[in-house]
């Protein structure tokens, strides 16, 4: 039995509540709390989200939502054993512990998509699984019972697959959460199972059997975890057991990131590992935890950069309100990508142990490295949350370069696939690299565009309303008959209009790539706001429109070097350095411009997967559980780059001019490819910019992923090429070498 007595908190770390004996042995022990104190307040985020459903997506960004609704996400079901035949479904499973990740993962998109789109396959689909996960829910009389797959009363540290997975559920609880904001009638049955689970999840971790480490990924992970508590806590349940399990998985992950050898590399938290940490410093990868190899883990890396703001908000420390903004840094400052996320081929570091050089261990800090698709949504979660907490624009800068740029680069345009990878230049993807089904990836790149669409509109806790982000929307603000719909062609115009239904105190997310931004009111101008501001406008009138005219430029951004340890890639004819370095990068507002070279694309149907085509619901590979066919195939697409003979590869290696860079804007009433990141057709919007192809004449650019030393001077002919939105490309160059701007432009 377990007795708690719950202390005060004042924004300030205690210890855990003291925990006597527990029962031991398969019976879960009874649980005694005192339920006669409340617990305490989180502090609030500066801006608050609005329930899943309030906001439905327009536009183009409703046209990409449905891809994905009619594409994989609605597909996967019928014939992905992973997800159909999963043991949280009562099937044969995938081989338990993290192998156990899939239905979690693809409900958590599935959930809020169901609702944004209101897709009748999402929706029976989404049905189908809450009612069999909560169904399967055993609570006790005591109130405890886990969702899925119990974990058992084991004392201590096990291998991958022995047991369930503490961070699957982690995943499910978000899952759940969703469907509960979205589904008020079903609310009540839902938080009922959270907390039943909660408190199971207490019962065990307190007593230890397990602790919070019994596999690597419960505790590097514990984000989520924390994501799902606060939730719970922010709607209003006051159980003290509640804050107190809060406060354990804040200890116990802690305490076991730290608990790390210097010899295996030594001991960091997250939040000091982004502050300290070098992650091409020596570290043992087979360290026992896990967690040496973990903290160089694209995904948990992802996963991370929110653990300090959401440790901030239980304690009030402002070291970890520093955190995300710390964690962005240390991925700018090691593994800067073009499209805005950071490197990691799985890995930062290539895997093995023992001293190796810097250059061999890291694989360089080169345009060639790469990033995992589950890494970039994972990512775009943390920096929604991080806006979310600290009301910082920065965050939503880059969740809006993550969402335009890197999330439809890893996925086929019309969303019936996705990359396991993918790289800031890269002329082949193929085989495991292409676009086809990867197990996590597959599973968990669900929720990128849903919980993308959270992010569009906030409110401050006095009620005023914050437009966060410009892509078409419409948004019922909760509680109100005020109705706010963004319109307009964002990110591919420089114009968005806001329609206010009722009189409202407002504010607009200026952005920081926005050098000042016009706005206006109903036709007159209210004035210029700087970016990285929030601009306020007072509504008095309905039936308001509100218009923002964005200060637009093309923006170059220089790669200084092209290994990590600082030294530069010199040319292969021997010359020294140039003070530039590796190459430059086009951006222009939100979104990030690449070469698309011309490619040859073979297509392999995937059918079924495994070898297992009947899933748990009896569903098989061709036909819906009515029986009719309503989707098309899911495909696996091998990508390489059109070659002319003439030239051997050279359709990709050209070196630009910086100072001919135009932009060419949508021609009027012109419109987005009804598939907004196509590959094949005329983009929205480009870049024009003066080219020569460096392997016309002579190779002098191997390597995609190592651009020549800049400036260069080439006797190539001049060529006219245009740059796309990264987004529009499934293999691309994106780092250039550039031109001397001294040599004939004739």
């Amino acid at each position: 039995m377990i007795s708690i007595r719950h202390a005060a908190w004042v924004w300030a770390l205690l210890l855990v509540s003291i925990v006597n004996g527990i029962t031991q042995g398969s019976r879960i022990p009874s649980i005694e709390v005192d339920f006669s104190e409340a617990a305490p307040k989180l502090a609030p985020s500066k801006l608050l989200r609005l329930p899943v459903g309030a906001t439905l997506p327009q536009g183009w960004l409703s046209r990409e939502l449905e891809l994905q609704a009619n594409g994989i996400t609605g597909q996967l079901p019928y014939f992905w054993h992973f997800i159909n035949d999963s043991s949280w479904m009562g099937g044969r499973g995938n081989g338990g512990g993290a192998g156990e990740q899939y239905v979690p993962y693809f409900l958590n998109g599935l959930i809020p998509l169901s609702f944004q789109t209101r897709n009748e396959n999402l929706e029976r689909l989404r049905e189908r699984y809450v009612s069999y996960v909560l169904g399967q829910q055993n609570i006790s009389t005591n109130g405890t019972g886990w969702l899925g797959p119990p974990i058992p009363w084991i004392p201590s540290f096990v291998p991958d697959g022995e047991v369930d997975e503490l961070f699957t559920k982690y995943d499910m609880v978000e899952a759940l959460e969703s469907y509960a904001e979205a589904n008020a009638t079903a609310a009540a049955s839902v938080v009922r199972a959270l907390m039943a689970h909660h408190k199971q999840m207490y019962a065990q971790l307190s007593s230890k059997r397990p602790a919070l480490n019994f596999t690597k990924w419960g505790f590097m992970r514990c984000s989520d975890a924390v994501v799902g508590i606060q939730w719970l806590l922010d709607r209003g349940e006051e159980a003290p057991w509640l804050w107190d399990l809060l406060q354990l998985i804040m200890t116990q992950s802690e305490a076991a990131m730290q608990d790390i050898s210097a010899a295996d590399g030594g001991g960091f938290t997250w939040q000091e590992w982004f502050r300290f940490g070098d992650p091409f410093a020596y570290a043992n990868d087979h360290e026992a935890t896990g967690a040496v190899h973990l903290r160089r883990h694209g995904v948990d890396i992802g996963q991370a950069m929110k653990t300090g703001g959401l440790w901030w908000r239980a304690n009030g420390k402002h070291t970890d309100l520093q955190s995300p903004f710390e964690a962005l840094a240390w991925a700018e400052k090691y593994l800067h990508m073009a499209d805005g996320m950071y490197f990691a081929d799985e890995e930062v570091t290539s895997k093995g142990s023992g001293p190796q050089p810097l250059g061999n261990r890291s694989g360089g800090h080169t345009a060639g490295r790469g990033t995992e698709t589950c890494s970039v949504v994972e990512t775009m979660f943390s920096m929604r949350m991080a806006y979310e907490i600290t009301g910082n624009i920065t965050f939503m800068d880059r969740l809006e370069r993550l969402a335009f740029n890197a999330l439809p680069a890893a996925l086929w345009p019309d969303i019936t696939a996705n990359v396991y990878h993918h790289r800031s230049n890269q002329i082949t993807c193929s085989g495991q690299y292409g676009y086809n089904l990867f197990f996590c990836c597959s599973s968990n790149v669900h929720q990128g565009w849903p919980k993308f669409l959270l992010s569009s509109v906030h409110t401050r806790t006095n009620g005023t309303i914050v437009i966060s982000g410009y892509a078409p929307t419409e948004t019922t603000m909760p509680g109100s008959n005020t109705t706010v719909t963004v319109g307009g062609k964002y990110p591919f115009a420089d114009t968005a209009t806001v329609y206010v239904s009722q009189p409202a105190d407002m504010q607009l997310r200026i952005p920081c790539w926005s050098d000042n931004a016009t706005v206006s009111l109903n036709g007159r101008i209210l004035g210029v706001a700087n970016g990285c501001t929030f601009y306020g406008v007072t509504v008095t009138a309905p039936q308001s429109t509100i218009t923002v005219l964005f200060g637009n430029t093309i923006k170059l951004y220089t790669w200084k070097r092209n290994t990590v340890d600082g030294s530069y890639t010199s040319p292969s004819n021997g010359s020294p350095p140039g003070p530039q370095g590796g190459g430059i990068e086009v951006h222009r507002g939100a979104l990030t411009y690449a070469l698309r070279p011309a490619s040859i694309v073979t297509e392999t149907t995937i059918g079924c997967i495994g070898g297992k085509p009947e899933g748990r619901f009896g569903w098989n590979c061709s036909s819906t559980p009515g029986g009719k066919p309503q989707y098309p195939d899911i495909k696996s697409r091998d990508v390489t780059c059109e070659t002319d003979p003439a030239v051997g590869n050279g359709n990709w290696s050209y070196a630009i001019l910086p100072g001919s860079l135009r932009f060419v804007p949508m021609a009027p009433g012109s419109d987005i490819p009804k598939i907004p990141f196509s590959v094949t057709e005329q983009p929205a919007v480009k870049i024009v910019v003066s080219a020569k192809n460096l392997n016309s004449k002579n190779t002098v650019w191997q390597d995609p992923g190592i651009p020549p030393h800049s400036p260069l001077s080439s006797d190539a002919p001049w060529e006219q090429i245009d740059l796309v939105p990264f987004g529009s490309t499934n293999i691309r160059i994106s780092v250039f070498p550039s031109l001397d701007a001294k040599q004939p432009t004739t």
